[in-house]
């Protein structure tokens, strides 16, 4: 039903949709679906909020010279301040975003909010001999 719906035209989509409108509305499955892509919306925002981090870090390294501060501390108080949150929920962000990227795959991370799962059959996971 939203599927096709790009992240960004979502929430105005959800908004404007007419759920008694669905045939067997009372079951409720218009809104289960809408739920489901609003997920998705959410978990595309975290990603790219991740991306931003990294840039922003990366930026920020360059920036800040030896023995002129900490560019992580620098980032962190960004962080905090834009997003009105405490400076250890901003470290703890940074943390997470600094960590995953040194994971196989999450600089890649899909911005669509949909994880990239190997084919059928298929493992993620390398063998180890």
């Amino acid at each position: 039903m939203f599927e096709d719906v790009a992240a960004a035209d979502l929430l105005g989509r959800v908004r404007a949709f007419d759920f008694d409108d669905v045939p067997g509305h009372k079951t409720g499955y218009a809104r289960i679906e809408a739920l489901k892509a609003l997920d998705v919306a959410v978990r595309a925002a975290q990603a790219e909020q991740i991306r931003q981090i990294w840039a922003l870090h990366r930026e920020r390294v360059q920036l800040i010279g030896l023995g002129q501060g900490d560019p992580t501390l620098s980032v962190i108080g960004e962080i905090s301040m834009a997003r009105n949150i405490g400076p250890t929920a901003a470290a703890n962000q940074v943390t997470l975003a600094m960590g995953l990227q040194h994971l196989p795959g999450c600089s890649t991370c899909s911005p669509t909010g949909r994880s990239a799962r190997p084919p059928p059959g298929q493992s993620s996971l390398r063998q180890v001999h």
